[in-house]
């Protein structure tokens, strides 16, 4: 450890804020509607309006928290890029 010119120790780094990851790689992790937005980088109000249409990967709630399991998230996603392929064909 180095000391200044005082003779002190230099204050603590300040530990980095904790984010949670966008990927994750687990399979039981699961994404709040924020996290979807930010995946798929969409508006929070779309993830809720894919909810209310049934257009977006399903998703289900913990007491009043809606979550989406990422399995669930990739395999929409892929299923979105299928279509995508297909109609673009």
């Amino acid at each position: 450890m180095t000391t200044t010119e005082a003779g002190r120790h230099p204050p603590p780094e300040q530990p980095a804020e904790r984010v949670r990851p966008l990927v994750a790689t687990e399979a039981g992790q699961h994404l709040s509607p924020d996290d979807l937005a930010k995946r798929e980088m969409v508006p929070v109000a779309t993830v809720y309006q894919w909810r209310a249409r049934g257009t977006g990967p399903p998703g289900f709630r913990v007491g009043r928290h809606v979550r989406f399991r990422l399995a669930d998230v990739i395999a929409w996603e892929e299923a979105q890029i299928a279509a995508d392929r297909h109609g673009a064909a």
